[in-house]
């Protein structure tokens, strides 16, 4: 096994206890040359007799020797200075040079230890593939079951491109993927026990499986997935399906982009859960909207749930409530944690709606024109996305969420624009 390279058995170590053996000789020539400058020239005493002539000459010549001994110091400060300004140079032309080495041993090592690294990475890298290999010729059972629930997640991905559709995943399986996903869940499930700060496929899994039971639950207490059975007869949905969905939820929501499975959590609650419309599950919905626009202030899906928890047609109250709501996330930049055009339609369409219940509020002529021009304009914006689709468009338009605009015959010019720009967009989808 490769290990990190000893620097501190290098010749390289050496090279700073140089630099500071240098430094303490520079230091201590410099002490003694500053000390033999400074010692004292003694003059001649004058005051003690009063000169004479001769007293006078000699004191001349004891000055005159005395300015030629100051001379001579002076000149050897001077040659002591120039030595020492030489020696410093060498010193820092040899401390360059030192450092110079230094700085290309060190590269030299770096490369050295990097692709040591490389060659290390490679060599885990082979035997981990080793080791799987052991343990699918050991143990093919799992391996299997492994790969096919990776397929299984490949089906499911496929019916739903984007999890935020809010699709019914169970219904939208063919039987043999549901009941695979049903009786081998429980082993591979294994892998989410290690509550980790999941990456994205792992995010992305933990979703589809909330979304798959969501979708379960929800299944099966629809009359039309049960022809022939009288309203008494139809099964209860299973809490044990909701619950599911809510553990594979919540798992979800402990990693970094834990808020979009808050989202999931809001449309679990508001959408799904039995009985619709409870005002518990409703204030369930909006508390993990709010909690996800906490984490993630610049994304238009919370607040388009909770634009769309509000719209209510029968409340003029709620509708406004709504309409802020919906406007808001139009100046979001991301629907989740990037742009994505198809889903921002949606907000689009639910203002489309919301504009269109207003105006059953107005009796004013030209106020009521003014709102189904702004929903005709919303709707326009959505058309070129096709949301939503087409059945779901012409039942808004009959007796739905845009029945004005659709009954309104100053409409019907802009109308039949938008509905041949949504013939565009549907047949490019």
């Amino acid at each position: 096994m490769l290990g990190f390279p000893d620097m501190a058995q290098s010749p390289l170590s050496i090279v700073p206890k140089m630099l500071v053996g240098v430094g303490l000789v520079i230091a201590v020539y410099g002490v003694i040359q500053f000390a033999r400058a400074a010692e004292p020239v003694t003059a001649p005493d004058t005051k003690k007799n009063p000169p004479d002539a001769i007293q006078l000459e000699n004191q001349y010549k004891t000055l005159d020797a005395y300015r030629a001994n100051l001379q001579d110091r002076l000149d050897l400060i001077s040659r002591n200075g120039q030595a020492a300004l030489w020696l410093l140079s060498a010193v820092l032309v040899v401390a360059g040079l030192l450092i110079t080495a230094q700085s290309y041993f060190a590269l030299h090592s770096a490369k050295e230890f990097e692709q040591r690294s490389k060659d290390a990475l490679k060599d885990l890298d082979k035997r981990s593939e080793d080791a799987l290999e052991k343990i699918r010729t050991r143990f093919p059972l799992l391996a299997d079951i492994d790969s096919a629930f990776t397929r299984a997640f490949e089906r499911l991905s496929r019916l739903s491109p984007q999890l935020d559709l809010d699709q019914n995943l169970y219904a939208k399986a063919d039987p043999r993927t549901r009941q695979w996903i049903l009786a081998n869940e429980s082993v591979v499930a294994l892998e989410f026990l290690a509550h980790t700060t999941s990456g994205d496929q792992q995010v992305h899994r933990l979703r589809l499986l909330g979304k798959f039971y969501a979708g379960k639950y929800s299944f099966d207490a629809q009359p039309a997935n049960h022809p022939g059975m009288t309203p008494a007869e139809i099964p209860q949905p299973l809490m044990s399906d909701f619950e599911r969905a809510l553990y594979y939820f919540d798992l979800a929501t402990e990693s970094p982009l834990g808020f979009k499975a808050l989202n999931d959590l809001s449309w679990l609650y508001s959408e799904v859960a039995f009985p619709r419309g409870d005002a518990a599950n409703i204030d369930r919905g909006k508390e993990f909207c709010e909690r996800s626009l906490r984490a993630q202030p610049e994304q238009q899906r919370a607040l388009y749930n909770l634009g769309t928890i509000a719209l209510v047609r029968a409340d003029n109250a709620r509708l406004k409530q709504a309409l802020d709501y919906l406007q808001q996330a139009k100046k979001k930049p991301n629907w989740e944690d990037k742009p994505n055009p198809a889903m921002s339609a949606r907000v689009d369409y639910n203002l489309a709606c919301v504009y269109d219940g207003l105006a059953s509020f107005e009796n004013r002529v030209p106020e009521k024109a003014a709102l189904l021009k702004e929903g005709s304009d919303c709707l326009m914006r959505a058309a070129q996305q096709g949301t939503p689709p087409r059945k779901d468009l012409e039942n808004d338009l009959t007796n739905g969420d845009l029945a004005n605009l659709g009954s309104d015959g100053d409409s019907a010019t802009v109308l039949a624009a938008i509905r041949a720009q949504y013939e565009v967009a549907w047949k490019r989808v």
